[in-house]
């Protein structure tokens, strides 16, 4: 009876401290120490990243600042058409199976005449995945945009980053001879982001998990999620 009672005490306190934020701050910073030194169990998926430039651009009206996107999303003003066809070209020399650009490629008024040198090179990708923005409040005049989502979902989906409509995605002409991948973030860290997204009611996947199954040829619909738990691949 004695045990029984400790027991019961110790699961109390236990309860009690986990819900104290100092506690949780220290479980956070364990569990990012512990994502940072520990090594990945199977082989490493053959990833190239590559940086082009910094500068963020968007086409924006005169006197008008460029909109802030969301963490760690990016828009592609600072570097040409023609920068990024001239990259393409380079790195198909490596026969790349898939492209993904994280950099959300939406030109300004005075490179549209690069556009077509771009998709030129665009159009040799095997595989070429773009980014593109969701947002939470989107323009009520717009039509809503259907994005499939994953067919075998259970768990919570109210606890997943949610939104209602794409905010900012390349022009039409690169949407037809791509996918797109989507980047908010929100509350990213160093170590942990978010895989999935719930656009409208379906479970989608965020840009760096959208890479990944491209790259492995496994399609949304024989893929098992638990929100919360676990992603399972066939």
């Amino acid at each position: 009876m004695q045990r029984l009672l400790l027991a019961i005490v110790i699961l109390l306190a236990a309860l009690l401290l986990a819900r104290d934020p100092y506690v949780e701050k220290a479980d956070a910073f364990f569990l990012d120490w512990l994502l940072r030194n520990t090594q990945a169990s199977r082989d490493h998926v053959p990833l190239t990243v590559v940086e082009i430039g910094d500068g963020p651009i968007v086409e924006t009206q005169p006197n008008q600042n460029a909109p802030e996107s969301s963490a760690g999303s990016r828009i592609s003003g600072g570097i040409s058409p023609l920068e990024f066809a001239l990259f393409f070209q380079a790195i198909l020399e490596y026969k790349p199976t898939v492209v993904a650009v994280e950099t959300l490629l939406k030109w300004r008024e005075r490179d549209k005449d690069q556009e077509q040198v771009f998709l030129d090179q665009a159009m040799r990708v095997p595989k070429l995945l773009l980014s593109a923005e969701l947002t939470s409040t989107p323009d009520p005049d717009a039509l809503p945009t259907e994005i499939p989502g994953f067919v075998h979902v259970s768990g919570r989906r109210g606890d997943l980053p949610t939104f209602t409509g794409i905010q900012r995605q390349p022009d039409e002409d690169l949407r037809l001879i791509s996918s797109l991948g989507y980047v908010n973030l929100p509350n990213e860290t160093a170590t942990r982001v978010p895989l999935l997204f719930n656009y409208r009611g379906e479970v989608i996947p965020a840009f760096a998990l959208q890479a990944f199954l491209t790259w492995a040829r496994i399609p949304m619909s024989e893929v098992q999620i638990e929100v919360g738990s676990h992603i399972a691949l066939p």
